[in-house]
């Protein structure tokens, strides 16, 4: 199982060995290695989003399972979009849906509009709505008593397909950005060379490394 270091602001890196001895690690923390580090969160949220589609499709009898799922689905999707100061990546629509269908771009902002309006607010878009009212037969002039009518939206079934598009879309684009940024940032630390690399380099303590 691999041993990981942990780095102050940038997180946990595994451990690389020669033999039984631990190699020096140098975190990379020019603008070029943050982007693609920020590229690789947003990768993991769309896999995630992916994997909750998959599940939703392939079926769910739980009510709160299945609108566990969507809302997860919606907030994680939209997540890529929204501000990022920690990840100090962000998706922008016009570069992101690049490679997005007609249909696929629609359920772009649908989406954005449910995670704003139901899933992490309670907007007035129709998604819940609870109309209380009386039912009254004239003829016997006679009135029920008042009774709720509570309807929201449980899951996104309908949108499944719209959805996987839309996810295939932007994965095709974060992955040619993150291969563009790899080479990139080869060159960089070729340039850089070993002996600015080791004024940075960490000695990984194996006795107090974590495995997962």
């Amino acid at each position: 199982m691999p041993q990981f270091h942990y780095i102050p602001n940038h997180g946990y890196a595994e451990i690389k060995m020669k033999g039984d001895k631990p190699l020096l690690l140098v975190p990379l923390d020019s603008k070029l290695a943050r982007r693609f580090a920020g590229f690789g969160l947003i990768k993991k949220d769309l896999d995630q989003v992916k994997e909750a589609l998959q599940c939703l499709a392939a079926g769910v009898n739980s009510k709160i399972i299945k609108q566990s799922l969507s809302f997860y689905a919606v907030v994680t999707y939209a997540k890529c979009f929204s501000d990022a100061e920690g990840r100090g990546v962000k998706l922008d629509v016009k570069d992101a849906l690049i490679y997005a269908s007609k249909d696929a771009i629609t359920e772009h902002y649908r989406l954005i509009e449910q995670r704003n309006n139901y899933v992490a607010h309670a907007g007035d878009k129709g998604y819940e709505e609870n109309a209380v009212v009386v039912s009254v037969d004239p003829e016997e002039a006679f009135v029920t008593p008042v009774y709720p009518n509570i309807v929201y939206l449980i899951d996104i079934d309908s949108q499944l397909n719209n959805f996987f598009y839309l996810v295939q879309a932007l994965e095709q684009y974060i992955t040619e950005n993150m291969k563009k940024n790899y080479v990139r940032l080869e060159k960089e630390i070729g340039e850089t060379g070993i002996e600015q690399l080791l004024q940075y380099a960490i000695h990984p303590d194996l006795d107090n490394s974590v495995k997962f």
